[in-house]
């Protein structure tokens, strides 16, 4: 027995140390990003569809807009196609934009009338937690009765429950409810 021990353990000693060994002399192929110029990157982000802009260039997109011949710096000139695509992004991006304020002004109206639904519970001795439950439901404060009545009981809130008035709204979460409702007032 001591013989398939001795065995075992010497081929873990041996593979760990080729593993050390292969570890520290095989070289790693990858570089850090520390150790690598942005003039090699630059041409692999193009490729792949970014726009590089110096620091200047950024600074006179963003105080100027979309006009391209504003630009000072001459390292990156645009060609008259990304010009055009320029300008229908842009075209497109107002549209959207237009969109999004007509949705906008109507999710508003919308909201005004679903603003949060207020609620005094009264909560008696010796109320259930499924009686709560349901009259919080009734009342569209929670959506699903056996949902809040289930989060009562696994958070151990159903026991804690104190009797009493408490004014809850239904934009409460399930968690502030119960922590309302199992605190004193």
């Amino acid at each position: 027995m001591k013989h398939h021990i001795r065995a075992f353990s010497l081929g873990l000693f041996t593979s760990a140390l080729i593993i050390l060994i292969v570890f520290y002399l095989v070289q790693d192929s990858q570089t850090p990003i520390e150790d690598v110029k942005a003039e090699e990157l630059i041409p692999v982000l193009e490729d792949q569809g970014y726009a590089v802009l110096s620091q200047e260039e950024y600074i006179s997109y963003s105080v100027n807009g979309n006009d391209s011949e504003k630009n000072t710096d001459t390292n990156s000139e645009s060609s008259d196609e990304d010009a055009e695509q320029n300008k229908e992004e842009t075209e497109n991006n107002n549209k959207e934009e237009e969109e999004t304020t007509e949705e906008d002004s109507s999710n508003e109206e919308e909201s005004e009338e679903d603003s949060p639904k207020e609620y005094k519970l009264t909560i008696e001795t010796g109320m259930a937690s499924s009686q709560i439950s349901d009259i919080l439901e009734n009342e569209d404060i929670i959506e699903s009765a056996s949902d809040f009545n289930d989060y009562l009981e696994d958070n151990d809130y159903a026991i804690n429950v104190k009797p009493g008035t408490f004014e809850l709204t239904s934009d409460m979460s399930h968690f502030e409810i119960a922590e309302v409702i199992t605190s004193y007032n």
